[in-house]
């Protein structure tokens, strides 16, 4: 398993994980985020090659997130009310 955020200084956990998932798509990835999980990110991470998206706000639900992919089973945080888009 790897954990990216999205927010990473060379280029973002998106565009890593298309790298990633290109060369090694049997590694599950699980994206990490400060932002509130909306759907268009749900959506560009399911893209991107995530299996799971989670917001680094809600550790209960991070720990979650890792357990189940770890099962090799999708995690995405539900959308928060909150979110744009």
């Amino acid at each position: 398993m790897i954990v990216l955020d999205l927010a990473m200084p060379e280029k973002n956990g998106l565009q890593a994980a298309r790298e990633i998932s290109r060369k090694s798509p049997q590694i599950p990835l699980l994206l990490l985020t400060v932002q509130q999980v909306s759907r268009e990110l749900r959506r560009e991470a399911s893209h991107a090659g995530f299996m799971g998206v989670v917001s680094k706000n809600t550790g209960a639900e991070v720990v979650r997130a890792i357990e189940t992919l770890l099962k090799h089973q999708n995690f995405f945080q539900k959308v928060s009310p909150d979110a744009y888009a």
